[in-house]
């Protein structure tokens, strides 16, 4: 299917990228946004955006494809799940075991960019408070004080696809204090990803299959 979109917020999440083994998928679809006017759906991969490939492609870079481009035409494939990353087996006993992709991809991602001290009281954190130990304020203290930085930003997408429902506003207003809804959030300072999400404007919705 291919679809395109123009103005009015994107409202759309992803998950992937080549540095997981995966392709990009849609892990997040707000209500009443163009994402889903579009008749975009959770599971669909996106293979190609603007007539660029999104099969080997890193998370960060389709990000910022999807967050500076006025005007999106999207080949996609259903899938209807989003498959695991070639880490899964390898690290998936260092997470809870309802952790499912979100958290591995947290674990691989937080080795890459922080300290072994900030990602062992990251990943502590962020289990307690899946497990209900620990309330949302503490998760948005840590993570405020430990991913400041601009390398280590695109790990509040993955951190956010841990908060529960009712914690998700409160963490978008406190993380991203320019965005107002969660509609708007979506990929850490883009607004899109992901275990990703982002934000665009757009007016028009098109599908064409």
């Amino acid at each position: 299917a291919e679809v395109e979109v123009l103005g009015s917020p994107l409202g759309l999440m992803i998950r992937g990228g080549s540095e997981y083994g995966l392709g990009i998928y849609i892990t997040g679809v707000d209500k009443n946004s163009a994402a889903q006017k579009a008749g975009l759906q959770i599971g669909d991969q996106i293979l190609e955006a603007n007539n660029e490939s999104f099969l080997t492609i890193t998370h960060d870079t389709a990000v910022n494809i999807m967050k500076y481009s006025r005007k999106l035409k999207l080949a996609l494939r259903r899938v209807g799940k989003i498959p695991y990353s070639y880490h899964d087996e390898t690290t998936r006993s260092a997470w809870p075991t309802n952790g499912d992709a979100t958290l591995t991809m947290i674990d691989v991602k937080s080795q890459r960019v922080l300290s072994p001290a900030q990602h062992m009281e990251l990943k502590s954190v962020i289990e307690d408070y899946a497990a209900g130990r620990r309330p949302i304020e503490d998760l948005l203290f840590t993570a405020k004080e430990i991913l400041i930085s601009p390398d280590k930003l695109g790990l509040l997408t993955e951190v956010r696809e841990v908060v529960r429902l009712e914690d998700q506003a409160k963490f978008d207003q406190a993380v991203f204090p320019s965005t107002s809804t969660t509609t708007n959030l979506h990929h850490h300072h883009q607004q899109f990803p992901s275990t990703s999400s982002f934000d665009l404007d757009q007016d028009k919705v098109r599908r064409r299959t």
